[in-house]
This record gives C-alpha cells, sequence and structure tokens, in this order.
C-alpha cells in the first residue's frame, strides 16, 4: 500500500477479520463504545492500517457507512492516540475535553473519546486495538483500558 509517497507491507489477514470483528463486538458493548477497530501494523513498523471496523449493536446505518470509509486508511506510528500506543506499547485513552492528542483521521467523524490498546505478539506491535465514543459526555477509564487490553491479547492469539 502506497500513502503520500511511502510504501508499507501491511500482513494479510484476511480469513481471521471475522473473529476479530466479533471480539471487538464484545468490547464495544462492554465499553458503552461506538465504533472500533483493528489497525495492522507493516512489516517495518512504521504505519497502521484499518483492516477492521466495527459498530456497536443497534447504530445506525450512516455511522456504518462512515465507519467503511476508514478501511485502508494509514496512520504513522507516533500520530495521536493510535499511532502513540503502538510506539509505547501500553493503552492509552484521550478525550477532547481533556486533551489536544487526538490526531484527525480523514473520515473518522470526529469522535469525542478514543482509546487504544497495542496488540503485541513475541514482543512486536502486530497491531492496535481502538475504541471511540461519539457522545459528547462519555470518556475513558482505566478499568476501560484493563478490559480492552484483555481483549487485545485475544485478538493477538488471532493473528
Amino acid at each position: 500500500m502506497e500513502t503520500e509517497n511511502q510504501t508499507y507491507e501491511f500482513p494479510d489477514i484476511e480469513g481471521k477479520k471475522h473473529a476479530i470483528e466479533c471480539l471487538m463486538r464484545v468490547g464495544l458493548n462492554l465499553l458503552q463504545a461506538t465504533q472500533g477497530a483493528y489497525l495492522s501494523a507493516d512489516a517495518a513498523g512504521k504505519a497502521l492500517r484499518f483492516d477492521v471496523v466495527a459498530i456497536k449493536d443497534g447504530m445506525s446505518n450512516l455511522l456504518s457507512i462512515l465507519s467503511r470509509r476508514l478501511q485502508g486508511k494509514v496512520v504513522p506510528f507516533g500520530q495521536g492516540v493510535t499511532g502513540r500506543a503502538a510506539v509505547e506499547k501500553r493503552g492509552l485513552y484521550a478525550s477532547r475535553l481533556e486533551s489536544v492528542d487526538m490526531a484527525q483521521v480523514q473520515g473518522d467523524g470526529v469522535p469525542n473519546a478514543v482509546l487504544a490498546v497495542p496488540v503485541v505478539k513475541n514482543g512486536a506491535t502486530v497491531g492496535v486495538l481502538t475504541a471511540v465514543c461519539f457522545d459528547q459526555e462519555k470518556t475513558f477509564n482505566e478499568a476501560a483500558l484493563a478490559n480492552y487490553t484483555l481483549l487485545a491479547e485475544g485478538i493477538a492469539g488471532i493473528v
């Protein structure tokens, strides 16, 4: 995949997407998050690509359409909450009310709160699991981070 004159080599997870999406939906419902994504890390550890995007059960068709627009988008390691979680190999969360560290991804619909947990396998970041909320009142906390980290560990066993 090429983005801004940069070529990345991403893994093929096609046969694993359904299992990843099922786990993500459990997490979204648990956290009362609106949308979640699994982003695969490229082989060189420089970028993440949106490979699986899911919305919480019962959300609107418009949100479903916006979610599909994220498929294939690339986030550089270190950019925003998601990119920093990949580099730092630790879960992070932020809200627009509390932080300016929320990088905009074109097509993301401007979420209010973001939670990002690295998916680490054999010491390497192979992806990042995210959850977002569009509700102005919703933020994430340490308990949400701990629960989503457990899901990320499960996804590490899949990818």
